[in-house]
């Protein structure tokens, strides 16, 4: 549940943003609190999230799709 409540606050961060959150960004949590959107972005690059099912929703927007694949090597599968 907290995956897909943390998603869905990175995504309406992204909304209308043309470039990735920054480490250090935060933004307010519905009904209070701090999300820290730029360290979640981070730690999801750099953890390879976007690769499992629970976050690879992240990657339906286009600005974070483009930033993780730059970031995140690619694997061969061949």
């Amino acid at each position: 549940m907290e995956t897909l409540r943390t998603q869905h606050s990175a995504l309406r961060y992204m909304k209308d943003r043309q470039k990735p959150p920054k480490q250090k960004d935060v933004t307010q949590l519905p009904g209070g609190g701090e999300f820290k959107v730029g360290q979640f972005w981070a730690d999801c690059k750099r953890y390879t999230k976007c690769g499992r099912p629970a976050y690879a929703r992240l990657l339906d927007n286009a600005v974070l799709e483009a930033d993780y694949m730059y970031r995140v090597p690619q694997r061969d599968t061949t």
